[in-house]
């Protein structure tokens, strides 16, 4: 197959992807999961992509069912787990942040045995809700260029990302590499590949002594303040612990003397906060220069075709919208 990654960075770029990268990678996922001759997996998410697709692959080579929506929409994904019995549904955390306000009432049935969340951060309000209600999720972390899943929690630790077994990881410089089965090739350009066959993704990261991968985020939508380096992941965490902010997308607005400063687009609950809150709740968490100096309110925040944060749309939506906190 040929497919494309998601393009949240910019163009999006061509991977090759062979049958033996997928029969591996339905095997590693299968290893990590567990398989039940009665498994139905819920796909949400477009085919075109290899989230979707690997749902369908994986479903293949097990025999098992494959539960098929034309399109996301909280109701339609919790009636079909009713209605189908359906055991593991993957979704991306904003998916998830939808269902749970939507749908406030909702508790998963008995069948339900895996929520696989990757493509990007949760907030700890929506991981905290979700447990409340039962809802059995994990995360996963996963690429294009690996036909999907790279490294998923155990059952045991469901927050704490383990490498898949065949699959190689490593951070280099900050920078999270991979090797192994189930990489696939990269068309129409040379691919970013060491010297010893691992690829280095985009994404920055840490490996704990434990063998937990920790992702922090995108190489390239770091922010650099006056020589400063400021992950939007960690202040969008800080943000959206605030009781009064339900989404928070951090980005680097262009500013002559610093070169960029640190700006916000939120998503509230009810009631607004005050700058003057803000500044306050972050002055107490976040040092100096990665505090928001430049905030806007939207309704929702901008997701692309996958279902994940598009900051760059964030960036367009909110110029001559920021105004300036203290």
């Amino acid at each position: 197959a040929i497919l494309f990654t998601s393009g949240t960075s910019g163009l999006p770029r061509a991977i090759g992807l062979s049958c033996d990268a997928f029969t591996a990678a339905a095997a590693g996922s299968a290893a990590r999961l567990g398989t039940d001759g009665d498994d139905r997996w819920l796909c949400c998410l477009p085919l075109g992509h290899v989230g979707g697709l690997s749902i369908l692959i994986r479903s293949l080579i097990a025999r098992s069912t494959m539960v098929l929506l034309p399109r996301f929409e909280p109701a339609l994904v919790t009636e079909a787990i009713d209605k189908h019995a359906v055991t593991l549904v993957s979704l991306v955390p904003a998916m998830l942040t939808k269902i749970l306000a939507a749908l406030p009432d909702w508790r998963p049935p008995p069948a339900l045995r895996t929520v696989l969340l990757g493509g990007a951060p949760i907030t700890e309000t929506a991981w905290r809700e979700g447990l409340e209600r039962g809802i059995p999720l994990r995360l996963t972390y996963g690429l294009t260029e690996t036909c999907s899943q790279v490294a998923t929690a155990l059952a045991s630790s469901p927050s704490d990302l383990v490498p898949l077994d065949g699959i190689l990881v490593r951070v280099s410089e900050g920078h999270i590499e991979v090797a192994g089965p189930t990489l696939g090739v990269q068309l129409g350009e040379s691919a970013n590949r060491t010297p010893d066959g691992y690829l280095r993704t985009g994404d920055l990261g840490r490996m704990r002594d434990d063998g937990v991968l920790e992702v922090l985020g995108r190489a390239d939508e770091m922010i650099i303040t006056g020589g400063e380096n400021v992950s939007p992941i960690e202040v969008e965490g800080v943000l959206e612990s605030h009781p009064k902010i339900a989404r928070a997308a951090v980005f680097g607005h262009p500013d002559e003397e610093w070169g960029e400063i640190v700006a916000a687009a939120l998503v509230v609950h009810e009631d607004r906060p005050e700058s003057a809150d803000i500044a306050t709740w972050c002055a107490s968490r976040l040092a100096s220069f990665k505090r928001p100096r430049r905030v806007a309110f939207l309704d929702e925040l901008p997701t692309n075709q996958g279902g994940k944060l598009d900051r760059r749309a964030v960036a367009r939506l909110t110029a001559g919208r920021l105004w300036p906190i203290s």
